[in-house]
């Protein structure tokens, strides 16, 4: 009697624990996708600031790719990020 119920008990606490854990899991899914949003919109947001400044602009429409080059150095730096990419409308 007391190995059965034990049996049942272990059981029991064990579909409870997966439970949980699944639950859990989910929500940190969930709660990751919704940081991953916020900061793809930042980001972007930071780009649309970054490319509406009249030194970029200015750099931009120059057309040439290593005045482009020298002069967005200065720009790069002021980002601080690991990748810095300047692209006209295509894709150039």
């Amino acid at each position: 009697m007391t190995c059965s119920t034990l049996l049942v008990v272990r059981q029991r606490v064990q579909l409870q624990v997966r439970k949980e854990i699944r639950e859990a899991l989910q929500n940190s899914v969930v709660t990751f996708r919704h940081f991953q949003r916020q900061r793809e919109t930042t980001l972007e947001g930071s780009a649309a600031l970054l490319a509406n400044l009249p030194p970029l602009e200015a750099l931009m429409t120059s057309g040439d790719a290593p005045t482009i080059q020298d002069g967005s150095t200065q720009l790069w730096q002021r980002v601080g990020g690991d990748l810095f990419v300047l692209a006209d409308r295509g894709g150039n």
